[in-house]
């Protein structure tokens, strides 16, 4: 993540992954892919005062089997510093939020869209593309 004055020059920069930037170890497999997208249109999801971010692991292994790459949607709550305060992982694993889906999708995480809420506590429209 960078900060950017208004020249374009860079005032501030924080990476995010695994261990790194609030991400606890563990988080991610090296060949996750943390990061092919990213999407900052979700806008305040806890209203916190500070724009969270969504960002796709689209090689992630759902349910902890490996080699399985279905990918994995990350909800990353940030703060001030721009390191996230806490996440949520969205993923085909069960109890994960995708498990009821009537397809099983692949590599979620290609691409990403949001449309943020009308207010605050409105729900966030989220689109994820795959590899079907």
């Amino acid at each position: 993540m960078f900060r950017l004055f208004p020249n374009g020059t860079v005032s501030h920069s924080q990476a995010i992954g695994e261990n790194e930037g609030g991400l606890p170890a563990g988080t991610l497999e090296d060949s996750d892919r943390l990061g092919r997208a990213v999407s900052t249109e979700c806008g305040d999801i806890d209203s916190d005062g500070f724009n969270d971010v969504l960002v796709p692991a689209m090689l992630s292994d759902a349910g902890g089997i490996s080699g399985s790459d279905l990918g994995a949607l990350y909800v990353l709550f940030m703060q001030a510093d721009d390191t996230v305060r806490t996440f949520t992982r969205i993923s085909q694993a069960a109890g994960e939020g995708l498990d009821n889906l009537p397809v099983s999708l692949t590599q979620i995480g290609w691409g990403i869209g949001a449309i943020p809420p009308r207010s605050s506590g409105n729900p966030v429209d989220v689109l994820l593309g795959t590899v079907v």
